[in-house]
This record gives structure tokens, sequence and C-alpha cells, in this order.
């Protein structure tokens, strides 16, 4: 998600519209953009369950994304803001009270309530290694309960499709087979769920799971401001 904000800030004209922005500094400093501060002790993440799997686990507080950094667009409504969560369900943004980053995100979105929130995930979750279709569709459900409460609206963004090198584990019939879950799970009472899939079959890629650029130029068009 953290390519299609980047593109809505771009096409919309954000930071004009919306006098600047507020950046965190890198992939380790979400605490401080959440204004909260970490947990004592780290948690590792549940083999087979949650994220992080790269960098955040062996770098507690920090992202596996490289570059994935929050911001904000204006202080008061109306205002615009991308939260880097990679996981369906994961232990990178743990503080005193919180174990899993999307209780932390949910108790930082209840403080102040959004009108609208633009979600995704698994294409990070297919590197959790042994995740059963099932624990992922389990996750979705944990990650939507926790944005209720902050969310007056959630709007899904299904996975878009991978170039497919076999040296990586996002595959497109294990997306399709998630992205049509999502509606067999009954996930449609919870979000309004946009299927990019077919639109992202149209674009080339520039690796395995990024598409170029005008594809995010053109999902940006889809969220009107």
């Amino acid at each position: 998600m953290w390519r299609t904000f980047g593109q809505i800030r771009r096409v919309h004209g954000v930071d004009r519209r919306w006098h600047g922005h507020r950046g965190t500094s890198g992939r380790c400093d979400l605490h401080k953009f959440f204004n909260v501060k970490p947990a004592a002790n780290w948690s590792l993440p549940d083999i087979g369950k949650e994220g992080p799997h790269l960098f955040g686990k062996d770098h507690p507080g920090c992202t596996d994304c490289s570059g994935c950094n929050a911001w904000r667009s204006g202080e008061t409504s109306p205002s615009v803001e991308y939260i880097p969560i990679e996981f369906a369900r994961d232990v990178e943004i743990q503080t005193q009270s919180t174990r899993t980053t999307q209780e932390t995100v949910s108790r930082y979105l209840a403080h102040r309530p959004r009108d609208i929130c633009v979600v995704s995930a698994g294409i990070h979750d297919m590197t959790i290694p042994k995740i059963t279709d099932e624990q992922f569709f389990l996750n979705v459900a944990f990650y939507l309960q926790q944005l209720l409460g902050g969310c007056a609206h959630i709007v899904w963004v299904t996975m878009s499709s991978v170039k497919g090198n076999p040296k990586h584990p996002q595959m497109n019939d294990r997306i399709r087979r998630w992205n049509e879950g999502l509606i067999r799970h009954g996930f449609t009472e919870l979000a309004v769920v946009v299927d990019v899939y077919p639109m992202s079959t149209d674009f080339s890629h520039v690796d395995n799971v990024h598409m170029e650029s005008r594809y995010y130029a053109e999902l940006a068009k889809a969220f009107p401001m």
C-alpha cells in the first residue's frame, strides 16, 4: 500500500491541499509516530501465524519493509495518513499494553476515528513460514475487528498479481484463493472489498510483487478527494 498511497499524494496533490506532511525518519520510528512507549520485552512472532519474518524479526520495533515510512498530511479534517501495516497480524510494533501492531494501531485510531480506512494484506503474509490459508483468514478477521473502533468505513484492497518467480513464496494461484476467500468468509460484511487483481494483469512488474508506477497511479484515481 505504500506505493499506492504515494501515488495518492502525487495524483491528488495531497500535501499542497492540506498544508504539508509529517513522516517518520525511518523504518524503526513508528513508536514515535504513534506517541507510545515500546514494550520492555519484545515477544517473537508465533511461527506459522504472525509476522514479521525478515528485518523486523531481527530488529524489534522495526518493519520488514525498508522505506515504507508513515506520513500524514493535514492535522485536522480533512487529512490523509499512511501507516505501514505489512501483515494481517504481526508483532512489529509492540507497546507496554499491546502485543500486536494491529492492536497498537487500533488504540491509535480510537483517539481520533477516521472516516475511511483503506487497508490490505497478504503479500507479506505469504512470507510467514508454514502459514496456512485458514490462518490467514483468521488473521484478517482479527485485523478487521481491531479496525472497527477507529474506522467508520473500511475499504479492503485485494492483492494484485505477481510475476510468479518460483524463488519467492507469492504465487498467483494462492493470491487468487486468498482474494476470493475474503468474500467466502463473509468479510464483505465488515469492509468494502475492491478486487484489483484483474486490473493488475494488464500492467507489468518491476520485480516479483511490485508493479510499474503507472499501475499505482491508476489505482490512486479510484480514491477521489
